[in-house]
């Protein structure tokens, strides 16, 4: 399993925990060096996940867990989760699954699968932190070019921290989406 971290200035020590997968680290602080993988803090973690689907989408591993730099603000079990997980499975939410049923989230969701040619159903579920694991069969139902165009409409605003007081609300809307991205409507609701 392939383990994508977006990390802004969160202690990741934590990795060392994570048993016998490939842990891929991207680096959004621009003041730590020690990283391989470095990425203009933008888009928070939604970006960097896009990303790494974009560039590893013909190449993917047959499992990919997408996690913040501090995963456990969301999820207190998460490395355990990791570490058991049974790869029968098509996913697993790694943060808490909570159904969007505001009007206005409803409305916002619904425009933002519009724009973007989403098929959906509803209700729309959100999961804390989009921290997930995804088969690969989940990523690649859609199509490469559907993940660079909902890329490139992430506006570039530069965050010197780690508050989300700059970010558009298409990063919102991704957020909140994020199941439905990847058809999980139906299946995620058993993790309510």
């Amino acid at each position: 399993m392939d383990i994508v971290i977006a990390k802004f200035k969160e202690d990741v020590s934590w990795i060392s925990r994570l048993s016998d997968h490939n842990v891929i680290v991207y680096n959004k602080d621009p003041e730590d060096k020690t990283w391989k993988n470095n990425r203009v803090n933008y888009g928070k973690d939604v970006e960097t996940h896009l990303s790494y689907i974009i560039d590893h989408y013909d190449n993917l591993s047959d499992y990919t867990c997408f996690l913040q730099g501090n995963p456990f603000e969301h999820w207190s079990t998460t490395i355990e989760d990791i570490n058991n997980f049974n790869y029968k499975d098509s996913f697993l939410p790694l943060g808490p699954v909570y159904e969007r049923d505001q009007k206005w989230y409803v409305e916002e969701c619904i425009n933002f699968c519009k724009k973007f040619k989403i098929s959906f159903t509803q209700p729309f579920y959100y999961i804390g932190g989009m921290q997930i694991i995804l088969s690969k069969e989940q990523i690649q139902s859609n199509s490469k070019q559907f993940y660079k165009e909902v890329h490139s409409n992430i506006p570039k605003i530069i965050s010197t921290d780690n508050s989300s007081a700059n970010n558009s609300n298409i990063i919102w809307w991704l957020e909140y989406t994020w199941p439905t991205f990847f058809k999980l409507n139906k299946q995620i609701k058993k993790y309510l």
